[in-house]
Parts: structure tokens; sequence; C-alpha cells
């Protein structure tokens, strides 16, 4: 079978549309790719961050995740859940002899939520289990640096990243943009003040005179590059980009 990747590249960074993708393709198939020798060792269906998280996988998943690191790659993006289960299994099927997949999927759904029962059963199985000092160093290792799948991958490029901030000065109606808490920093702004800012968790919900908001709504910033109170804090060119994707 012909796999289509979106959005990745073999250096191991992740998709970097995958927040800005229309909602109407919320779910999508993926693959782990193993750093060592390049080949697919899991193939799953999830949507939002569940393609980069390492909770949740069976311990076949995690030997060879721990040891030899992996790449994610998006294979294709649904309109509904059930298209996104067929194509897991079908893909699956296709890779199933190295594969680390415990079932042939086509199982689970989105925001499914456990009984009261069975979160009582896993919170006495995990009471007083520790990981081991030396097993937590290897972990810690293992995803530091260029290993760890978010490495370099920052702003709205991020998968966790919930949008631009925009700032309104409220004398004179200047804006400001950032994409990212690093941008804040480089101009002097506190990213955890502009946080509560925007929770409604400070004083006057300001921040050295500006009011805060964050979004990824493509008409919004479209009207913002053409404003004559628009500060180009952030990249014009990376605003853009993102509006053309």
């Amino acid at each position: 079978m012909n796999l289509v990747f979106y959005g990745g590249t073999m250096n191991g960074h992740t998709c970097d549309y995958i927040k800005s993708i229309n909602s109407q393709f919320r779910f999508y198939t993926y693959c782990h790719i193993r750093k060592d020798t390049n080949t697919v060792f899991y193939i799953g269906k999830g949507c939002g961050r569940r393609a980069w998280n390492k909770s949740g996988r069976n311990r076949y998943w995690k030997n060879i995740a721990n040891k030899h690191g992996f790449y994610v790659f998006i294979i294709s993006f649904h309109a509904s859940e059930k298209f996104a289960f067929n194509y897991e299994k079908f893909a699956i099927a296709e890779f199933r002899e190295q594969l680390t997949n415990m079932t042939d999927g086509g199982e689970g759904s989105a925001g499914s939520k456990p009984s009261s029962e069975t979160k009582l059963k896993l919170s006495i199985a995990r009471t007083g289990v520790k990981i081991p000092n030396d097993v937590r160093i290897k972990i810690s290792e293992a995803n530091k640096g260029t290993n760890n799948a978010f490495y370099n991958i920052i702003g709205v490029n991020h998968p966790t990243c919930k949008g631009f901030v925009i700032g309104t000065n409220k004398q004179d109606g200047k804006i400001i943009v950032f994409d990212g808490a690093r941008s804040m920093k480089s101009y002097g702004f506190d990213s955890s003040c502009i946080t509560k800012c925007i929770k409604g968790g400070r004083k006057y919900n300001s921040h050295k005179g500006f009011t805060f908001i964050r979004t990824l709504d493509k008409n919004y910033l479209q009207k913002l590059l053409k404003d004559d109170n628009f500060y180009d804090f952030a990249s014009k060119e990376l605003i853009t980009k993102f509006i053309d994707q």
C-alpha cells in the first residue's frame, strides 16, 4: 500500500498544521516510525494530540519508542471517526507483521470516559507504584534535545499551541501580535501575566496597558493584517502562511 504522509518530514518534526486543520476533518489516521530503521511499527486513529501522546500505549510500543525513538506521521484526515477507523484497519492489515498493535483497529471512540468503577480499579492498581530512578533517567535522556518529537517546534506550529495572542492597548488602540512565549519575552512581556489576562485571573485583566485574547480565527487574522494599528511583533509572513494553509 502506498501511504500518503501529510505535513511530516523524515527529521521527526510534527505536522505543522495539525492545530489549524479545518474542524470538519478533525479525525486522522497516523503511524509511528522507528528512528533507527525508518520502518512503521504502529498505526492508529486519533484527533488532537493523540498521535504525539506517549500515554496509553502497550508495553511493546513503549519498548521500541523508549529504546529507538520514533517519528510521527499523519497518513490521512477524515470527516468522521468511522472513516478514520476503517482506514486504520486497512493500514494495519497491510503492515500487520511488523506492528506492535495489539488489535486489528477500529475500536474505541474519541472523548470516551471510563466508568467510576474502572477509575477506582485503576487508582487502586497504581497506588504505591513508583518508577525506578534509573528508568526515569533513561526516559528523560531519551526525550532530550533532538530526540524530543517537539524539538525546535515553537509558536503556532506546535501541536499544543492554542493560537496567536492579540494584544490591544487600552489607551490608543494599538495592536500587537505574539505567536508564543518566546516572542512575548523578547519584547518585554510576561507570558504568565498574559495567560492570566486571557483567563480573567488578573486585576483589570491587562498587562503593561494591553488587554489580550487568543485566536486561530483566520478571518480575524486576515483583517488584522490590514489594520493600521497592527504592530508586527509576530512575523507577518508566519501569519500569512498560517492563513493560506
